[in-house]
């Protein structure tokens, strides 16, 4: 008889990289209904791409970073939410004279776009912004709209000149040229002739309480005012309508449909600000459904990054033991604004959490903290630190001195390049206490380790007696996980030196059965233990004091 029969046997070859087994299973948060079940776990990205998610979706541009490291994780998961966002990303230039403006546009089903415009020696921002609007509704597939920001403008009276066709305001108006659409009506009167009561025009600014009227965005851009023939009599009013914007004010890209996802990458920050802003549709909702049904994942990974969105992801986070976040946000002021202006990492900074990784990382859809995390999720606990990794599909940005100051300020990571090398920096978390997510993540490891073998070892007992035999049977259980925290398997904890009270070695107690009073006894509790040690820490700057003789 084959042994087949008893036992089955399945060769799989995967020769994207070496593969080990990790503390952890990351887990990306995905709004596709592609499964009935609120999770699913892959092991290769192929098998995801069967299921139906697209090549060009976060999920697998997620999933390749993640299993594209070497060694990668051996599966990941994807967690199914039912509470998508819609996404928003706002842009905002400072003019500039012939100055390059540059956007990467990718996306779910978008062909991969480099927009670009470059302005000319007498530079707006209303031009600025209309050509990078114009190019980047026009990219093939888009799955957003890009519109100018919004002006309300309370109802004005002017008097006309038709001499030079300007249009004169009793007070400042605050307009600028391409702000539009407005109206025009009259009473008592005629207007000047020239201009038609309901239609549409756009604003020539000439002063402080004057302008010229354009029948289209274009010619107000390009100064080409309508011709008035009459000043018109009676009493003239201007008022904006449902569609008014200022193309001055700033661009805002939002997807067509809750769930959709872009990725806009600005390649100079200086001179092209973003963020994402979009509202939180209720993500912790969904991860505590999500853990209700399996709550086995440990790491978390998302991709619609606004503010609201990430805090909350966090906060989730923050209250659930066994978790921990990493996430990266595209928000330029994380490094174009000092510690306490409040922005997305200020904010995150000023919360203390130890169980969220923030970083900053311009291109989006290289999904750098979703590679960070298959970098670190095969190695042993306590066998490595967060920084100097190398991450396989992602580019590092190139800051100034002030934009480092201030990411190092809010304790924010980012992926760089020094001496050549192309390094993840630095791995920290806000709380102090911690100080760095290998410390969180090492921690949650002694605890599991601790709670699982003296678990294991009440089980493999009929009975665990009030003797002093049993309590050490649980105390050997928690001795043999604090072994295999000094192992060089995982070096979590420092062995100590006998005898010198600065280098203390581990140690775990539990109380003689004498000691223990007989009303804890009575509630079949073994109180008091206790588990003391030391974290070996490790080593990201060296000092080196040089003597150069001649």
């Amino acid at each position: 008889m084959s042994v087949d029969q008893h036992i089955n046997v399945t060769v799989t070859i995967n020769n994207t990289g070496i593969s080990r087994q990790g503390f952890g299973t990351i887990g990306m948060l995905s709004y596709k209904s592609l499964f009935p079940e609120r999770s699913r776990t892959y092991q290769r990205v192929s098998d995801a791409v069967a299921d139906g998610f697209a090549a060009t979706s976060p999920e697998i541009l997620a999933a390749s970073a993640i299993m594209g490291q070497s060694p990668h994780p051996i599966s990941f998961k994807i967690l199914r939410g039912s509470l998508p966002p819609t996404q928003r990303y706002v842009l905002a230039a400072t003019a500039g004279n012939s100055t390059p403006y540059a956007i990467e546009v990718k996306g779910e089903g978008v062909t991969t776009t480099d927009v670009s415009y470059t302005s000319d020696s007498s530079a707006t921002l209303a031009e600025i912004h209309n050509a990078l609007r114009t190019q980047l509704n026009a990219v093939v597939g888009k799955n957003y709209t890009v519109t100018f920001a919004a002006l309300t403008f309370a109802d004005a009276t002017f008097t006309a000149e038709a001499d030079d066709d300007t249009l004169t305001f009793g007070s400042p108006h605050t307009l600028l040229t391409g702000d539009g659409p407005f109206q025009v009506s009259n009473s008592g009167g005629a207007l000047p002739a020239g201009l038609v009561a309901l239609t549409d025009y756009w604003f020539i600014r000439t002063g402080a309480n004057t302008g010229k009227l354009a029948t289209s965005l274009a010619n107000a851009l390009a100064g080409t005012a309508i011709d008035l023939t009459t000043d018109g009599t009676g009493t003239q009013t201007m008022a904006d309508t449902v569609s008014t914007v200022s193309p001055a004010g700033s661009l805002t890209a939002t997807a067509d449909a809750a769930g959709n996802w872009f990725s806009l990458a600005v390649a100079d920050t200086s001179v092209l600000s973003i963020t994402q802003n979009h509202t939180d549709p209720g993500v912790g909702t969904d991860l505590a459904a999500i853990y209700n049904q399996d709550p086995d994942f440990y790491y978390v990974h998302t991709f619609f990054n606004s503010e609201n969105y990430v805090k909350a992801v966090a906060l989730w986070t923050e209250a659930t033991s066994f978790k921990a976040y990493f996430v990266d946000v595209v928000d330029s002021a994380s490094e174009n604004v000092a510690a306490g202006g409040g922005d997305v990492l200020d904010d995150l900074e000023a919360l203390e959490y130890k169980r969220t990784l923030y970083g900053y990382h311009r291109k989006p859809a290289e999904m750098w903290s979703a590679g960070w995390m298959g970098r670190l999720a095969p190695l042993n606990v306590g066998r490595w630190t967060a920084a100097y990794k190398t991450i396989v599909g992602s580019t590092v940005d190139r800051f100034t001195a002030t934009q480092t100051t201030n990411l190092d300020a809010k304790k924010a990571s980012y992926y760089k390049q020094e001496a050549g090398r192309s390094i993840t920096w630095e791995g920290k978390v806000a709380n102090a206490s911690y100080a760095f997510m290998d410390v969180t993540v090492s921690l949650d490891f002694m605890l599991d380790e601790i709670q699982k073998r003296a678990l294991g070892a009440i089980v493999a007992l009929d009975k665990v007696s009030y003797t002093d035999e049993d309590i050490a049977v649980i105390r050997g259980a928690i001795e043999g996980a604090v072994s295999l925290g000094k192992s060089d398997a995982h070096k979590i904890i420092a062995p100590g030196t006998p005898g010198d009270p600065n280098d203390p070695q581990p140690v775990v107690s539990f109380p003689k059965v004498r000691d223990i009073d007989p009303s804890v006894r009575s509630l079949r509790k073994l109180p008091n233990g206790a588990v003391n040690f030391r974290l070996q820490g490790a080593i990201h700057t060296v000092d080196v004091a040089l003597t150069v003789t001649f």
